[in-house]
């Protein structure tokens, strides 16, 4: 039998999302009690995986990267398996099962490890929180908001979250507090780290905001058995000239989840005419075909928080005892890239090594044995886990926010943006080209992997990448005429440029899948 690793001492995670579940997976072999507080209420017993109220963007399309992938795997042993059991798709991101449109062309197609799994959101939360609640000490209190923190006097070590009961209306709400060694913050974008961080008496972190102006719609439709030869189909969008974009996703059940998308203030219509002719002006019809002879499974929902932002915690010193963030409670990404989840199932599986890299706790001990530094430097090393699919949003992003005057990219960004415009265009025939590309934007491999010498000689003495806007040739069918770009608006306050010394100039400009 193997032996079981000492735990001791309690950890308390806030929010139950994806962020929270992995986070809580980590530390499930460490500490002796995990408890995850959410303030939504509990699902109910053996009801179908469905929306939480606190997931305003839980109806939409979410993807699991191959990175994101591996990094659940290794928390959660089996876990895909799992997640196809109960009924996602299972897709390999570089063979025909992923059909790929970019500017410059469909990208070439032959198989791969860049796998995953393809389902809905609240399918893979309710996979994950089986999983989680499996292991030894490890539950969920639903109904419980957090409210503060709750810290020590002088040095103002975390110990613990003062909450209050969601109760019924009319029904009195008091105040609980929980006490643990550990707290994490993975309570989501809307996360007010800021104003606890405050009443502690450390200063508020600051933020980058870049808004590119986004907004999508989504809807589910029923997918016959053999109606396409694909899996998943994304149309990236290329603002100014061809700012909408769109994917398509095969999910449990048999059916479609579909997201169309448009910068800089185009956004698709919530109505059942204007969503079908905002896909039928995307840059290639596949989308719009699939979709035109489908049956909708119910209305059109649109989301509109589409800017990447990080709070700069990092920068706080010194850092509080016993508490770290992370999740979009510490960076929020576009979700239009698909990179939120896998971007926390990194995060987790760091916190997961880091805790492995210290002695295990004493037999019989009450506490975890974590040093006074440990959370300073898990917080600190966590920009270097996100840092990557930033860097991918921001570029994505960046010609809608010069578009609207929010930004105009400097030197190195601009030749980065053409580079990136060569390596798009070699992997329309190339498969190195490609799968490069598909491992630098699926977060397996590192921005500096696009600089192989191999690679280097192949896309800049391969042929020329096509302006963006213009129809590319030897696609399999006629682009549809594309929309005027909207007119530009001035950029929120709020937006400031990163200092060009943390910017990685090819991931700079790289564009993800969704």
């Amino acid at each position: 039998m193997e032996r079981q690793p000492a735990r001791a001492g309690s950890a308390i995670v806030i929010g139950a999302g994806v962020a929270g579940l992995a986070a809580a997976g980590a530390l499930a072999k460490r500490f002796a009690t995990v408890t995850i507080i959410e303030r939504d209420r509990a699902p109910e017993p053996h009801a179908p995986p469905a929306r939480r109220p606190g997931v305003p963007q839980g109806r939409h399309s979410h993807v699991l990267l191959p990175g994101g992938a591996r990094a659940l795997e290794g928390l959660f042993p089996g876990l895909g398996a799992e997640l196809e059991a109960a009924g996602a798709e299972p897709i390999d991101w570089s063979s025909p099962q992923f059909r790929w449109n970019v500017p410059e062309g469909w990208l070439v197609r032959f198989a791969s490890a860049l796998r995953s799994h393809l389902c809905t959101r609240p399918l893979l939360e309710a996979v994950l929180r089986r999983r989680v609640l499996a292991q030894p000490g490890v539950r969920v209190v639903h109904g419980l908001e957090a409210r503060g923190l709750i810290a020590e006097r002088g040095h103002g070590a975390v110990r613990g979250v003062r909450a209050r009961p969601r109760e019924r209306r009319g029904a009195p709400a008091g105040t609980v507090c929980l006490y643990a060694d550990l707290v994490i913050d993975a309570s989501g974008r809307d996360s007010a780290i800021g104003d606890w961080l405050e009443a502690l008496g450390h200063p508020r972190p600051a933020e980058t905001v870049f808004d590119p102006g986004g907004g999508y719609a989504t809807r589910l439709y029923r997918r016959r058995p053999g109606a396409a030869p694909y899996k998943a189909l994304s149309v990236t969008a290329a603002a100014p000239h061809s700012p909408r974009g769109g994917f398509l996703l095969a999910v449990e059940g048999e059916r479609w989840l579909v997201t169309l998308a448009g910068l800089g203030g185009d956004h698709p219509p919530l109505h059942e005419r204007g969503f079908l002719e905002f896909a039928r002006s995307l840059r290639v019809p596949e989308i719009y075909r699939t979709i035109a002879e489908a049956e909708p499974l119910g209305p059109i929902y649109g989301y509109r928080a589409l800017d990447n932002r990080r709070r700069h915690l990092e920068r706080i010193a010194p850092w509080p005892q016993g508490l770290i963030v992370l999740g979009d409670a510490l960076c929020t990404l576009n979700p239009f890239y698909g990179q939120g989840m896998s971007v926390a199932a990194l995060e987790a599986a760091r916190l997961a090594a880091m805790l492995r890299a210290l002695p295990p706790p004493r037999p019989g001990a009450h506490d975890p044995g974590l040093p006074p530094q440990f959370a300073a430097r898990v917080q600190r090393s966590l920009p270097e886990v996100f840092e990557p699919a930033w860097q991918i949003a921001l570029g994505a992003d960046l010609p809608a926010l010069a578009a609207r005057g929010a930004a105009r990219p400097g030197l190195r960004a601009r030749l980065a943006q053409r580079y990136l415009r060569r390596v798009m265009a070699a992997a329309t025939r190339d498969r190195l080209a490609c799968l490069t590309l598909g491992e630098v934007l699926g977060l397996v491999r590192p921005g500096r992997a696009l600089l192989r010498p191999r690679l280097l000689v192949r896309v800049l003495f391969g042929p020329r990448a096509r302006p963006p806007g213009r129809a590319p040739a030897g696609d399999p069918s006629p682009p549809a005429a594309e929309p005027p770009a909207p007119p530009a608006r001035p950029h929120p306050p709020t937006h400031r440029a990163p200092p060009a010394r943390r910017a990685d100039p090819l991931l700079a400009c790289a564009r993800s899948t969704g």
